[in-house]
């Protein structure tokens, strides 16, 4: 996401708990956490020949995010939406940091989460790892 906008049929990222399709939860009711870990990598500051692309360094994160949505969504679309578990996940991230045509700094991230819910577990519902972790691609920053 840059500037708010979606690129390449994206959308802007509203509930961040990675590891879950955006439309897992939904309401006008919501909160979500993230906690990081971050190391940096490489200082690369190296650009791609004559190609208008400058990477300026990378870095990692171990992360771990949790949240949750209910409730009516409004007048416009009146359904309640049920309260279920809140969704959480961990994984680990990394990030370049890219100028493309030299002006506009874009993160690059890619990483790996492991959800640790179903995403239809009820309330009360205890942590436990889910098969195999989900593959992520993001332009912009974490938030």
């Amino acid at each position: 996401r840059i500037t708010g906008f979606g690129l390449f049929g994206g959308s802007p990222l509203l509930f961040p708990v990675r590891g879950y399709s955006s439309a897992s939860r939904r309401g006008r009711i919501a909160w979500s956490a993230s906690a990081e870990y971050r190391l940096p990598l490489s200082l690369i500051r190296r650009g791609l020949g004559a190609w208008p692309l400058y990477f300026d360094r990378a870095g990692a994160s171990l992360f771990a995010d949790a949240g949750n949505a209910w409730g009516p969504e409004g007048e416009a679309e009146p359904t309640a939406s049920p309260k279920r578990a809140a969704l959480a996940s961990f994984g680990l991230e990394v990030t370049v940091n890219a100028l493309p045509f030299w002006t506009l700094s874009t993160d690059v991230r890619v990483g790996v989460a492991f959800p640790l819910r179903a995403e239809d577990d009820p309330p009360g519902a205890g942590l436990r790892l889910r098969k195999g972790g989900r593959l992520y691609l993001r332009l912009g920053s974490a938030f």
